[in-house]
Formats: C-alpha cells, sequence, structure tokens
C-alpha cells in the first residue's frame, strides 16, 4: 500500500496510531497487532467485482447489429496544407493576421 493510502486510512480511523509529533507536525507510530488486526479483517478469499449469475461467463455482452459509434479520422497536417493552399489561391497571406508595420528607427540625439 502506498503511504498516502495508509495517512489515508489512519486519518480515517479505519488503522489505529499513536501521533508522537509536537505541535502541528504530525508523527505517526503503528502498532504491529494493529497492523495485524487490519490485515486479517480486511483479508477475503472473494473478489466482490467478480460475482457471477447462473450462466454468466463474466465477459462483457456484446451489442447486437452494427456499432453505433460513427468515427472519423482526421489527418490534421493534409487539413492545414488544404486551408494553406485554399489561402494562397485566395491572395491572402498563409499566417493569418495583419501585416504589422515596420519600426521606426528614431535617430540618436547627440549628448
Amino acid at each position: 500500500m502506498s503511504e498516502r493510502q495508509l495517512r489515508d486510512l489512519i486519518r480515517d480511523g479505519i488503522i489505529p496510531h499513536v501521533n508522537v509529533g509536537r505541535g502541528e507536525r504530525t508523527c505517526y507510530r503503528l502498532r504491529p497487532a494493529d497492523l495485524e488486526a487490519f490485515i486479517s479483517q480486511r483479508t477475503s478469499t472473494t473478489c466482490k467485482k467478480s460475482k457471477k449469475s447462473k450462466g454468466s461467463t463474466g465477459a462483457p455482452k456484446r451489442a447486437n447489429g452494427s456499432t453505433t459509434f460513427n468515427f472519423e479520422v482526421i489527418d490534421f497536417v493534409a487539413l492545414r496544407e488544404q486551408q494553406l493552399a485554399e489561402r494562397q489561391k485566395n491572395g491572402s497571406r498563409p499566417t493569418g493576421g495583419k501585416k504589422r508595420p515596420k519600426s521606426r528607427k528614431v535617430p540618436a540625439t547627440p549628448p
């Protein structure tokens, strides 16, 4: 189990602990007997999610008929090239946007 999961179990009061920290800083200590009790309480031989009904194979059921999804594959590179070609054909700039005015050079003033 991860340290985060253990801290959550301690915080929720599921695993008994002793706080030996001072002030705002917590420092947990666990007794081996408490951990053994937690482990024996949680030990199981069956999985709750895999309960099977009579005649069930556990496999997901497939829908009859055709699929309900209609996916379309998009080639973004080809789409971008097509858009650039259309812009160039129409005479607009391929980068889009307005032309920036050239910056004016300000002559340096003598000291």
